[in-house]
């Protein structure tokens, strides 16, 4: 069976809109030269903008291709975390039970759930927190919003 080849991307953009709203600018007083009235007046400019309405992850490409080391476990685990990562967060609870749930396997299969968190540890995906079930998650592998907006001028980060 011969696959269908296409011209363009046949998969499209979803969840992007054009979106508009209002700015309003300062007040005017206007006079109406007839009368001599007196009124307030606020200019207002509308602006139309392009947005991305789909939630989504960045991964970056200089750490990227540890994924391809990942044992199916660790992989799962890692989709997980991709997708349950908070905005802004350079962090994740992880808790059993919904991780296993998410991969598909039942409570017995304990060890997968550690063996994969372990993995994901050893390739400095993950880092241990002092609280329980915390791990920092490396920013410089996936974050979900702007990198910048994590580190600002009080944090430590490279010069």
């Amino acid at each position: 069976m011969k696959n269908e080849v296409f011209k363009h991307n046949p998969f499209g953009l979803e969840g992007i809109k054009r979106v508009s709203r209002n700015l309003k600018n300062n007040v005017q007083v206007v006079a109406d030269v007839k009368t001599g009235e007196m009124f307030e007046q606020t200019k207002v400019t509308s602006l139309t903008t392009v947005v991305d309405e789909l939630s989504y992850t960045k991964v970056y490409h200089n750490y990227a291709t540890v994924i391809k080391e990942l044992s199916v476990s660790g992989l799962k685990l890692f989709c997980y975390i991709l997708i349950n990562i908070g905005i802004k967060k350079d962090y994740i609870y992880l808790h059993m039970k919904p991780c296993l749930e998410f991969a598909g396997y039942n409570e017995k299969s304990k060890k997968s759930f550690y063996a994969a968190l372990q993995e994901l540890i050893n390739l400095n995906i993950l880092a241990e927190a002092v609280e329980p079930n915390k791990y920092w998650v490396n920013p410089n592998l996936l974050f979900n919003g702007s990198r910048v907006d994590l580190y600002d001028e009080n944090s430590k980060f490279e010069q």
